[in-house]
């Protein structure tokens, strides 16, 4: 009868002081935790933030090298066959 009144007023009163603030310390340790992972998390995405934007920087000066040689072998190949097309006309206008 006494332990069901005692678990009855602990529903209703506060909990020792003692259990309380070591509770009150957990909750500091884990905030203190989460607040060390948390920086952690930011200089970490920081980080990677900076690596990105220079793999963006990179990736973008290579796409403008690519462009580069894509454009001079396109006009090189027009150049060339223009050569060709003048070429075989020489040679048949020769043959006539």
């Amino acid at each position: 009868m006494a332990s069901r009144f005692r678990n009855l007023l602990k529903r209703f009163l506060p909990p020792p002081v003692k259990v309380f603030m070591r509770e009150i310390k957990e909750l500091r340790t884990q905030l203190e935790k989460l607040q060390k992972e948390n920086t952690f998390t930011q200089e970490l995405l920081s980080t990677q933030n900076n690596e990105l934007k220079r793999l963006h920087s990179l990736f973008k000066s290579v796409n403008r090298e690519n462009l580069r040689i894509f454009l001079e072998s396109k006009e090189e190949r027009a150049r060339l066959q223009t050569e060709n097309l003048r070429i075989s006309l020489e040679s048949k206008e020769e043959r006539a």
